[in-house]
């Protein structure tokens, strides 16, 4: 793996110099991956993480919102082509999106009361009082032979991004469709105030960071994450509803308080993946690969956290967690599965690289995947894991008969978007899950 300013052009990559010949190499996958999650969607919308792993049979809002994310890019690029299939993949999207709608919906009522919960009540920091991250198809907590979520109330299931990826997921539709149903602009319209303060509120206080461990600490993936949830609800609202955009602008989708969080996790030049709140960032941590969202979904810039951060940042991920690999481990103290080296998180990085103009290393990383992983899209890979020795690998391990955990429904979305973004990058223009909204860049940094 050469760092990332390194290989700029491209040009030592195959079919670099000609975007269709990348297109035709990809299609086969992109169909492959784009037909395997449409039969991995209920009609109801409801999706498991993996069909093939027991404790993956849930329902989580934060992986489904991704799939449906990576389905309407995967529409818009295809429409032209395969109109039918389009509508095959944003039908699905579609379902997904209403059936964690309504989730949402029916918790509403719980959300307003956190809102109003002073932050010592310990109330807050229990499950009840937010959307869980992962449910059954009745949309309560889960219940089955291999899980019991209404009794064991965990706390991580308290992860933050959630409602964020869930309302990006909402505005990618919308870009896909051209147009909200009428049950969305409805939600929007009912519930937009109480999701705003409800990510000004959660923002504030420790969670699971997208991994499900970690409870007691602040993270800036999940911070990154709330700010561009309310980002894509500011655009949902100045598109649909500019007057109430307009009188809940102040407190509300206003995103400095945010930015401030965000800036006690840098050291240094560096943002560190955690610190306790209202402190300083804990920088024998480290940095965790997750932060790589930071930088490519969740648009935080130089602007936000000072100038190089965002570069030294990647630098050290790349370091110390990449270490020269294709793949990275999650971080240097991770113990799940033995810590072996994350495929959504590499090709999240690959969708990065391809849109910041590094093609060969985008290329690298996405050939790597397909040759070695395309007929069964895993978790991570086993090779060189960082933790061979824990007791909480091990036990995940032989859990798992074992091997690490096959057939993520997020792997197969994040590759649907590396290769997109690949294509699209070489053809000079990129498709993000927002499309080109830089025009309001201004209006949304206003205080």
């Amino acid at each position: 793996m050469t760092v990332i300013h390194s290989r700029k052009t491209g040009h030592n990559i195959p079919f670099s110099s000609k975007s269709e010949n990348l297109y035709s190499n990809f299609h086969p996958f992109l169909h492959q991956f784009g037909r395997f999650l449409l039969n991995e969607i209920d009609e109801s919308g409801y999706m498991r993480a993996s069909s093939r792993y027991a404790p993956y049979w849930p329902h989580w809002i934060r992986d489904s919102s991704f799939v449906a994310i990576s389905l309407c890019n995967l529409s818009r690029f295809i429409k032209n082509e395969e109109e039918s299939l389009a509508k095959s993949f944003l039908d699905a999207a579609g379902r997904v999106n209403s059936f964690n709608m309504n989730a949402i919906n029916m918790r509403i009522g719980n959300i307003k009361n956190t809102i109003r919960l002073p932050y010592e009540d310990e109330k807050h920091y229990s499950i009840e009082s937010h959307i869980p991250a992962r449910i059954g198809r009745s949309m309560d907590l889960y219940r089955d032979d291999n899980l019991d979520d209404i009794n064991g109330y965990n706390k991580w299931l308290i992860q933050h991004d959630t409602v964020p990826l869930f309302l990006m997921s909402l505005e990618s539709e919308k870009a896909a469709r051209g147009r909200f149903t009428s049950a969305q602009k409805q939600f929007l319209d009912s519930n937009s105030v109480t999701l705003g303060n409800y990510l000004n509120k959660i923002s504030l206080t420790p969670s699971s960071n997208a991994w499900e461990m970690e409870t007691n600490f602040m993270h800036p993936y999940t911070i990154s994450a709330i700010y561009e949830g309310k980002r894509s609800l500011a655009r949902m609202l100045l598109e649909e509803n500019p007057r109430l955009f307009e009188k809940h602008w102040n407190g509300l989708i206003d995103n400095s308080a945010i930015i401030k969080m965000l800036r006690l996790h840098v050291k240094d030049g560096i943002a560190y993946r955690r610190r306790e709140p209202w402190s300083g960032p804990d920088t024998h941590a480290g940095v965790d690969s997750e932060q790589i969202f930071m930088f490519s979904r969740f648009g935080i810039s130089d602007h936000d956290l000072g100038h190089g951060v965002k570069e030294r940042t990647l630098q050290m991920i790349e370091k110390d967690l990449f270490s020269g690999n294709i793949l990275p481990i999650r971080n240097l103290n991770d113990v799940y599965f033995h810590g072996g080296r994350w495929i959504l998180l590499g090709l999240e990085y690959a969708r990065y690289q391809a849109l910041s103009g590094y093609l060969g290393n985008a290329f690298d990383i996405i050939n790597y995947v397909l040759y070695k992983y395309s007929s069964s899209m895993p978790e991570q890979e086993m090779v060189a894991p960082a933790n061979p020795g824990s007791a909480e690998g091990k036990k995940d391990i032989e859990r798992n008969g074992g091997m690490p955990i096959q057939h993520l429904n997020w792997s197969y979305a994040s590759a649907i978007d590396a290769m997109i973004s690949m294509i699209n990058s070489a053809r000079d223009y990129s498709m993000t899950c927002h499309g080109d909204s830089s025009w309001m860049d201004g209006l949304l940094r206003r205080e």
